[in-house]
This record gives structure tokens, sequence and C-alpha cells, in this order.
């Protein structure tokens, strides 16, 4: 495990078998929503471009081009066993909560009417409502028994079994810490 410094303070993590390759650029760090992904600037004759580490560390472990998806949801972590081929489905699939969320838990909001709580997920380019609860635990723990039948191991859970995703959101920021040895 090798750590690459972004632009902001920032690290990137990668496995050892890519460092040499990918420390020969400047890297920098770049906000996509919830999450931050290392990329750099290309020149080339059609004009300039992005390229993200992700998609070179995917490229480089022999992985179809197309959508990477990050499996522990932090788009610093390029380890080669972070990394998937995802449809765009998938891949939102595996999104984290948005910002707005007030509940705390993925897929639950608070009903207008009443003291109440609504679990729903998106499946199939529809959202399908999974009920109302009286705490937004219980709305979670239905999300997330939705989400393992409909997304399989694309699910990103609001409680996750066995704990490695906690261990990863809790720690993956901290300079000691090494996810490609989870």
């Amino acid at each position: 495990m090798n750590l690459i410094p972004l632009s902001q303070g920032l690290y990137t993590i990668v496995s050892d078998r890519d460092y040499g390759h990918l420390n020969r650029w400047k890297w920098t760090a770049w906000s996509g929503g919830n999450v931050r992904y290392a990329y750099r600037k290309t020149s080339r004759a059609t004009g300039q471009r992005n390229v993200f580490m992700h998609s070179v560390v995917a490229e480089r472990k022999g992985l179809p081009a197309g959508r990477v998806d990050h499996v522990d949801g932090n788009g610093l972590n390029n380890c080669r066993s972070n990394l998937r081929c995802a449809t765009q489905s998938q891949n939102g699939m595996n999104r984290r909560q948005p910002r707005t969320n007030k509940s705390g838990y993925k897929g639950v909001s608070q009903t207008t009417n009443s003291n109440r709580w609504r679990a729903r997920i998106g499946a199939g380019g529809k959202e399908k409502q999974l009920g109302t609860f009286d705490t937004p635990r219980e709305a979670a723990r239905a999300y997330d028994h939705a989400a393992v039948r409909l997304h399989g191991s694309f699910a990103r859970l609001n409680f996750r079994r066995g704990g490695k995703r906690e261990t990863v959101r809790r720690l993956g920021n901290h300079r000691d810490f090494d996810p490609c040895t989870l």
C-alpha cells in the first residue's frame, strides 16, 4: 500500500504494483458530489481531457473499458482489490446517501403528515415504496433487506454485516489505514 499526494492536502491509496506507474504524474483531488477522486489533466492535439486514476488502475488490472466502481465507496481508495466493473445502474446502487438526507440512513425519509419514517428504494428505473415505520432505524433495516435482494453485491447498506464497510468509512481518511489488506 502506498499513498500518492493530491491537492487540498489529500492522499490517494494505491497498490504497490501500481505505485511506480502512477507516481510519474501530478494528481489532483476532484469532488464529484459526495465522493472525491484522483485525476490528472492530459494535453493532446485534440484538446485537454481529464484522466481519472481509477480508470488507469482498472486498465492496468485488465478490466474492460467502461464504468469502474469503488467497492467501499471511497473514491480515493484506488487499490486493485477495491475496483470492479459496473454498469451505470450498478454504480448507482453503490452510491452513498445524499448530503441532504436528514434521517441519517440511505433510502429513509420522514413522512410529511406524521412522525413516521418511510423506506424506499430504486430498482429497474422505478422507485419502490417499502412501507412506513415508527423509527428511522426500522425503515433503514427494511431498506437494507430490499437492497440485498435487489442489488446483491452492489448494495450500499446502512448496517453492514461483519463491519467491513463501517471500518472503511470510519478509517478511510486516516493516514495509517490500509484498505488494501481488508
